[in-house]
């Protein structure tokens, strides 16, 4: 029994010790972006993220269904009292649409930029042979997800449409860089809309399969658009999902003409898209985010919208929150050497920008109606407009934060990087204390992995 005390004391005391980037050293073949990715689950910032009670929006949309909201409205009772007002499949597709284009504008970019570094990589590993790129970039773009590999045919259209610019490699390799972006972040929208239509029941379900549908139609009317790229033309197509050639393209087909769906989530795209527009030069996850999709006027008949878009926003909120914790158990054993089942970490990250998008936009909702209402100042415990301005800004500065420190999958970091900081956190006695570990046969067993996801949302 002594002995067994003794071991007890002293494990604890290992655990103690042990950092998660220690862990990490038990496993020589991490990514960079697996080991940020792990520490990310162990911040702060995940924390915050996922703690419903952070965020006012989610305790007004709860309020406003159960009544209690009510008492507080003064200015704007008579728009809401008994209106008994749920948001309709119109509404969610509505929301669905406006995250999907907040998240494609702010990641889309980058994604192009570091996808354009890779391309230029294997233009000079393939000596400039781009018909073999070509051949090489189906196989790839096919295989990045279940939904890509329905798009075989298209994205073999649009790769021969590329070979009108062959001449000139530098629109070539942009092109082909384009492509790869949009197609990736096609992915990672059809697997948000799939999260949320499994989860989802009524009407949020209904909104998000008719989204997931038009979608496809969407993406396979990008990848015909290629067919007719050429160099003179070439300046018209984007990385974005969503832009201006894409909406000329959609409405002249015989889906927007013959399909009213469609046509809606055609007509929702370039209206939000025209209000994104607006502010594009002060784009930033911060105080303009919120502001970027639908009316910035408040009253009567829009601040209905802004509390059906904030009922919205916390139904899909609640299934990303609770979703996003039930990755870490599998991404830990795997992390762990545990178990060697695959685990899509880039759809994890996706997850984490699109509740950013949602916390983002429903306190820049409620920030909307607060300056409107003086009796809602009561319900938040705030005193007048400058407060309500200061909770804001507040609000969108940790929201900033977070997205900021969101792990990046860098796949163009070199080797070298991880190397040194392997080298960085090694230390000798760490180094024993983890051998002994080993020994005693309890590598990869140092924490509970469901435990070490809990926390209160």
């Amino acid at each position: 029994m002594k002995r067994l005390i003794v071991f007890l004391i002293t494990f604890t005391f290992i655990f103690q010790l042990l950092s998660p980037t220690v862990y990490a050293e038990a496993d020589l073949n991490h990514t960079k972006f697996e080991d940020d990715l792990y520490e990310f689950f162990q911040s702060d910032y995940y924390k915050n993220l996922l703690d419903r009670d952070k965020y006012s929006y989610m305790k007004f949309a709860s309020d406003f269904r159960s009544d209690i909201i009510s008492q507080y409205l003064i200015e704007t009772v008579d728009y809401l009292i008994n209106t008994g007002v749920e948001p309709d499949v119109d509404e969610y597709i509505k929301t669905l649409v406006n995250l999907i284009t907040i998240c494609d504008q702010e990641n889309a970019e980058k994604n192009f930029e570091q996808n354009k570094l890779d391309n230029l990589k294997d233009f000079r590993s393939y000596a400039g042979d781009i018909a073999e790129i070509g051949a090489n970039a189906v196989s790839v773009f096919t295989g990045i997800s279940p939904s890509t590999s329905k798009l075989e045919q298209g994205i073999s259209t649009a790769m021969g449409g590329l070979d009108t610019l062959r001449e000139n490699t530098d629109n070539w390799i942009d092109a082909l860089t384009n492509l790869e972006t949009i197609i990736q972040d096609y992915s990672k929208y059809d697997a948000f809309l799939g999260i949320i239509q499994e989860n989802a029941d009524g009407n949020l379900k209904e909104a998000a399969a008719t989204t997931r549908n038009s979608m496809h139609n969407a993406v396979q009317i990008k990848l015909q658009m290629y067919g007719d790229v050429s160099n003179e033309n070439f300046s018209n197509y984007t990385e974005f999902f969503f832009d201006d050639l894409f909406f000329e393209i959609a409405k002249s087909t015989d889906e927007y003409t013959n399909d009213s769906t469609f046509q809606f989530f055609v007509d929702e795209s370039e209206n939000i898209l025209g209000s994104v527009k607006l502010l594009l030069s002060s784009w930033d996850l911060g105080l303009d985010i919120g502001k970027l999709i639908g009316n910035l006027t408040v009253g009567g008949e829009n601040l209905i919208y802004r509390v059906l878009e904030m009922e919205a926003l916390y139904d899909i909120s609640s299934i990303l929150q609770y979703n996003i914790p039930s990755t870490f158990p599998d991404f830990a054993a795997n992390y762990f050497g545990e178990s060697n089942e695959e685990v899509d970490l880039d759809e994890i990250v996706t997850m984490f920008h699109f509740l950013v998008a949602c916390r983002q936009r429903g306190e820049y909702c409620l920030w909307s109606i607060l300056i409107n209402d003086a009796g809602l100042l009561n319900w938040i415990n705030l005193k007048n407009n400058e407060e309500v301005n200061e909770w804001y800004n507040s609000q969108a500065d940790i929201l900033s934060d977070i997205k900021n420190n969101i792990p990046v999958n860098n796949a163009s970091v070199s080797s070298e990087s991880d190397e040194t900081k392997q080298t960085e956190n090694s230390n000798p006695a760490r180094e024993n204390l983890i051998q002994k570990l080993k020994d005693l046969g309890l590598s990869g067993k140092l924490a509970s992995y469901e435990s070490l996801s809990l926390i209160h949302i």
